[in-house]
């Protein structure tokens, strides 16, 4: 597996940010608490502190599950707004070690996902990533070759990679189709506002992937620049609609 050397002080960050949390998964309705008390920050500890793979939030019995992914350096603080504004039933949080290549995070995701799809009574998977997370996400959703429908929301994901990624990794590339039924949203935030990727000369979130919906984020959201982070809770918001966000992606699609 590819390991990316510029990323090695990121565990160390994470390890010193880290507080004592209860050693099992929290569930939605304590990141809704967390939400309502102020503590997204301790509740993004605790969700950083779990395993790597699959963890559940969510106990109820659903046909579509949601599986989120976070980014690199993420402190999943990011997250817990989002993931209780979804309040999807069958919600799994995904931890992965970010220090891999995309190819390799999007190969040990697509066996997560694989897992997911072979549990009885599944008929459809929805997988929401974030910057990193989106990535891989997309990546996985191009080349899937699963048993149900994978409906795949990528979030400020530089899809064309970020220079020295691609120096080290190589160039981001969707790969073959895998044959499978799948949809892809990219929910793009503005280039100049995303403080992830301002500093870079061109927009790595603009990747002509065939066959995906694209959504342009707006520059500000509630009064305030909505960049690299807010833009997972603007999108959450259009996740949690009955629609799921699908009139936002027709409506991309159509332009």
């Amino acid at each position: 597996m590819n390991r990316l050397p510029w990323m090695t002080w990121a565990p160390l960050l994470l390890l010193a940010a880290c507080t004592t949390h209860p050693e099992r998964n929290p569930t939605l309705a304590e990141l809704q608490q967390a939400v309502a008390a102020d503590e997204a920050e301790k509740a993004g500890d605790w969700l950083m502190d779990r395993p790597e793979g699959l963890n559940p939030l969510d106990g109820r019995a659903t046909a579509a599950p949601l599986v989120a992914v976070h980014g690199y350096g993420s402190e999943g603080t990011e997250w817990v707004g989002p993931l209780a504004t979804i309040e999807a039933p069958g919600t799994t949080w995904y931890r992965w070690d970010w220090m891999t290549c995309p190819d390799d995070g999007a190969a040990l995701l697509a066996k997560a996902v694989a897992e997911v799809a072979a549990r009885p009574g599944i008929e459809r998977i929805r997988l929401v990533g974030h910057s990193y997370g989106g990535l891989i996400s997309a990546l996985v959703a191009h080349r899937y070759a699963g048993p149900v429908p994978l409906e795949a929301h990528v979030v400020a994901a530089p899809l064309a990679g970020v220079p020295r990624m691609n120096r080290l990794c190589g160039a981001v590339k969707p790969g073959p189709a895998g044959g499978g039924e799948a949809a892809i949203t990219q929910w793009r935030t503005v280039h100049a506002q995303d403080g992830a990727f301002r500093d870079l000369d061109a927009d790595p979130q603009v990747a002509d992937w065939a066959g995906d919906a694209v959504v342009a984020l707006p520059a500000e959201w509630q009064g305030r620049r909505l960049g690299h982070n807010r833009s997972l809770q603007w999108v959450a918001e259009r996740l949690a609609r009955p629609d799921g966000g699908a009139a936002e992606g027709a409506e991309a699609d159509a332009r």
